[in-house]
């Protein structure tokens, strides 16, 4: 390598590090910058509100231009009404289902408690005897041990249908509370949007601040009520997968005898 191109390359590799230099400088100033905005309550507080400035609507984003205002309500309370009818169909169809459960068990139950009198009767009479059948209600029996164990899984399976049918029946009573409360919702929405709309033909310039931000609480609570009907609901989407299997652990034979 001669000393020109020995020059050149020494030149290069100068200029690399003075580039890197200054990349790193201004990384570390943003960085700097960054933390200190972070930690800073005042700034945070400035760019807080200056960002709900630019991107909602404030009282003051309102009067500056209350028809864009009203049709973009006029929107959201239309994706907000589609929304709590895609939540009712959704319940109705639960409420279907938990209904048609319901009267499965309370039917079942009604069976059961029939069978296990059934079974309670045929147990004292052949306690008094000491003669106990080869089967009952096609199982086999043969000893009074084994009658006793037959009839605490009847009792067993009972229970089991006793607390399905109460919790079917609670599920599908909330059902209806929930789908009253959207059609409330509906309702209000529906009105809020025809008057929306009349004030929209009519030229809100002429409204004042009061009567536009009046419609702004109105729309808001329309918009967070829907948002919380349209949320699943915990109670009613998951309780049912962990609250409709009964207790299996019977009482004890002597216990159940002494009921009847």
């Amino acid at each position: 390598m001669n000393s020109y191109s020995y020059h050149n390359y020494n030149n290069r590799l100068g200029r690399r590090g003075s580039t890197t230099t200054v990349v790193l400088v201004i990384i570390a100033i943003i960085v700097v910058v960054a933390i200190f905005l972070s930690l800073s309550k005042p700034w945070g507080q400035k760019a807080k509100t200056a960002w709900q400035g630019a991107t909602e609507w404030t009282a003051e984003n309102i009067q500056k231009d209350p028809a864009a205002y009203l049709a973009w309500a006029i929107d959201e309370i239309k994706a907000s009404q589609n929304k709590l009818e895609a939540r009712a169909i959704a319940l109705g169809v639960k409420r279907e289902e938990w209904t048609q459960r319901r009267d499965e068990n309370t039917l079942l139950l009604k069976k059961r408690k029939e069978l296990l009198a059934s079974g309670m009767k045929a147990y004292k009479e052949s306690e008094q005897t000491n003669q106990w059948p080869d089967t009952w209600e096609g199982l086999p029996v043969g000893s009074q041990q084994a009658f006793e164990q037959i009839l605490v899984e009847v009792d067993s399976r009972r229970a089991n249908a006793e607390k399905l049918a109460g919790t079917y029946a609670t599920l599908a009573q909330r059902v209806n509370v929930k789908l009253a409360e959207i059609k409330d919702a509906r309702s209000k929405a529906t009105l809020t949007e025809q008057k929306i709309k009349t004030d929209l033909e009519v030229l809100k310039a002429n409204q004042t601040l009061g009567e536009i931000n009046d419609i702004g609480s109105t729309v808001n609570e329309i918009l967070n009520t829907a948002k919380q009907l349209v949320t699943t609901d915990r109670t009613l989407d998951d309780v049912e997968s962990e609250k409709t299997q009964a207790d299996r652990s019977s009482s004890s034979f002597a216990q159940l005898k002494a009921q009847y």
